[in-house]
């Protein structure tokens, strides 16, 4: 189950990408969508088991508890592909905000996930959001997760609110400082003029994985 996936996670695309650098849209969406899932079973790990502390042992031990976690890393992932999408913007500088764009879009495709409950409105969010890359210069990386989003975050822990109530400014912290060191992977990876010289090519059909 999750124990087991956890075990073999690792940040994807160290092997391979490094010196082949990210430089085409299908490359881009698919390092977004594996990122995103990464970052989304990271994210909601760490923080639930930092947050229960020494039950921590216990919990991870019951069934219903391992699925409540795996439903957890799955609804969260558009929210993180959004904001990888908002890092990766940033780390080209806004040169291929398009690219970028339509890379996130088919990449929430690719995210095997069932969205949050009442969901639609978060999927609608992230895309409205994804389609406004560019309209404006990227955000720094402190603005990157917004507080509504982290909020979102937030309800889809399986933890009982009295865990979280207060830890709001906590939780959107952790959330940037993985976010810095997707900015460092992105900063590396992604072929800056490829991406941009892509951007500015006529549209012809939808990012192919």
């Amino acid at each position: 189950m999750l124990r087991a996936a956890l075990e073999r996670l690792r940040w994807p695309g160290r092997k391979g990408r490094e010196a082949g650098r990210i430089g085409d849209p299908g490359a881009l969406r698919r390092a977004l969508a594996e990122q995103a899932v990464y970052l989304a079973a990271r994210s909601v790990t760490e923080y639930t088991r930092m947050r229960v502390g020494r039950h921590w042992p216990r919990l991870f031990a019951e069934d219903s508890f391992q699925q409540a976690l795996e439903t957890a890393c799955r609804d969260t992932r558009p929210l993180v592909l959004l904001w990888l999408a908002r890092t990766a913007d940033l780390a080209l500088s806004g040169s291929a905000a398009a690219v970028v764009a339509d890379a996130g879009r088919a990449a929430l495709g690719d995210l095997d996930c069932v969205p949050l409950a009442g969901g639609a409105p978060v999927l609608a969010h992230v895309r409205a959001e994804l389609a406004a890359l560019g309209a404006a210069p990227p955000l720094p990386l402190t603005d990157i997760v917004r507080p509504r989003e982290a909020a979102l975050f937030v309800d889809a822990l399986p933890l009982d609110p009295m865990f979280t109530e207060d830890d709001a400014d906590t939780i959107r912290n952790s959330l940037r400082l993985l976010l810095a060191g997707a900015y460092e992977t992105f900063t590396r990876q992604l072929n800056g003029p490829a991406l941009a010289h892509a951007a500015a090519k006529p549209a012809s059909e939808p990012v192919s994985g």
